[in-house]
């Protein structure tokens, strides 16, 4: 479901995998929670960039350097 509950949920668990290494489970969760982010609120809503922001954490720890940069950049144009 499209819902903010359902989002905040998936931004949470992905975290808690991020931290224990997990990267491809967190990195599908954080995805799927800023899905649901741009359909309920829109693509520039603060809470798509602070997903965005995470997820271009995760790929920057695991070394995905040209994957995080654009997902970077896009949070930061959210927040200006």
């Amino acid at each position: 479901p499209n819902h903010p509950d359902v989002a905040m949920t998936l931004y949470k668990l992905a975290g808690l995998l991020n931290e224990q290494g997990k990267y491809d489970n967190a990195k599908l969760l954080y995805e799927r929670a800023v899905e649901i982010w741009k359909k309920v609120h829109g693509p520039n809503h603060l809470q798509v960039a602070a997903n965005l922001n995470n997820l271009a954490g995760l790929l920057y720890a695991q070394g995905k350097y040209d994957e995080a940069n654009p997902l970077q950049e896009r949070a930061l144009r959210i927040r200006e």
